[in-house]
């Protein structure tokens, strides 16, 4: 385990019999497979749900259907080419009737190893809408590895206005995940 991927591991052979041993020298072989000109480390369409690796961070008070991610779109909202349903989505219109309710909703990928990448980038569909009359709300896209030093560091900051729909992104986040074996994207709804 602690061998690098696309690193060497050095073998040393030697034979030992009734008739004498004998050392054969040592040999070099690869390890794991290191993808030439890159390769993509997750590319999740929710065609099953929020895949049970990735954690469901429920931080508000609400208790409607969308309380908090979901792939069930309760508002019906309709889902702009190129994004197909299912969906990830956060609905404050849907997130229960009393007053007082709260969203603060984290949305965390699996680990993710790349240590052999020297470049990174995040791409995804996307519709960040604006309610104007609600209260300042954000949606954040973070990441976390050992090159942030286990800090959620924000890449991607919505808040004031309304994105196009659908909206491509397209984040380099080198600095934030190339080299670490332990990336985590998070998807967090807010206010």
């Amino acid at each position: 385990t602690s061998l690098a991927c696309g690193g060497s591991v050095v073998f040393q052979v030697s034979i030992t019999s009734d008739q004498g041993s004998w050392s054969s020298g040592s040999f070099s072989h690869g390890v794991g497979l290191v993808l030439p000109g890159g390769g993509t480390a997750l590319d999740e369409s929710f065609a099953s749900g929020i895949p049970a690796s990735w954690t469901v961070v429920d931080g508000g008070s609400g208790g409607g259907a969308a309380a908090t991610w979901t792939t069930a779109n309760p508002g019906s909202r309709t889902i702009a080419a190129p994004m197909v349903a299912p969906t990830a989505i956060i609905d404050s219109d849907f997130a229960g009737s009393t007053t007082g309710i709260t969203q603060d909703e984290q949305m965390i990928t699996s680990t993710m190893n790349l240590a052999t990448a020297t470049t990174v980038t995040l791409e995804f569909d996307q519709y960040f809408f604006f309610y104007s009359s609600n209260l300042v709300e954000v949606g954040d896209v973070d990441v976390k590895s050992s090159a942030t030093a286990g800090a959620w560091v924000n890449v991607l900051r919505q808040t004031g206005a309304s994105s196009a729909n659908p909206d491509h992104k397209t984040l380099n986040i080198t600095a934030q995940a190339a080299g670490a074996a332990d990336v985590q994207v998070r998807f967090h709804y807010y206010n």
